[in-house]
């Protein structure tokens, strides 16, 4: 039996048994065929242009913050990484059944910018004889 899914924006990623799988950004899940193997992790977060990763794995990017976006992952216990420069990495272990659909919201924090120290410089008072 087939889960059918429609595709709004292309991400394409390749998923263990699952095949070339397209995934979808608004979160509409109709009009596409999906392998009953598989199961649907529906993101939403607050960062446009954070890469998605499944067990270290580029399988996209999100499109729109605040907009959920669906991938096609193989059934089975997977690591999620949402990343973009900037931000702090986002990492949970997830478990997904066939057929499910997990829904998932993250909100990214920025990164505090980096100090650094410079050396105090000696300030000349002038001409040296």
């Amino acid at each position: 039996m087939l889960r059918k899914l429609s595709v709004l924006s292309l991400l394409v990623a390749v998923a263990a048994g699952c095949g070339l799988i397209e995934g979808t950004a608004g979160g509409v899940a109709r009009g596409r065929e999906i392998p009953e193997e598989c199961g649907i992790v529906r993101i939403t977060t607050n960062v446009t242009g954070a890469q998605i990763f499944v067990d270290d794995a580029l399988y996209g990017t999100i499109q729109r913050a605040g907009r959920p976006q669906d991938i096609v992952v193989e059934a089975g216990t997977h690591n999620l990484a949402l990343k973009k420069f900037g931000y702090q990495d986002f990492q949970a272990t997830i478990g997904l059944k066939q057929g499910a659909i997990n829904t998932i919201d993250v909100t990214m924090k920025r990164t505090p910018p980096e100090t650094v120290e410079l050396p105090e410089r000696e300030e000349s008072g002038g001409a040296q004889e």
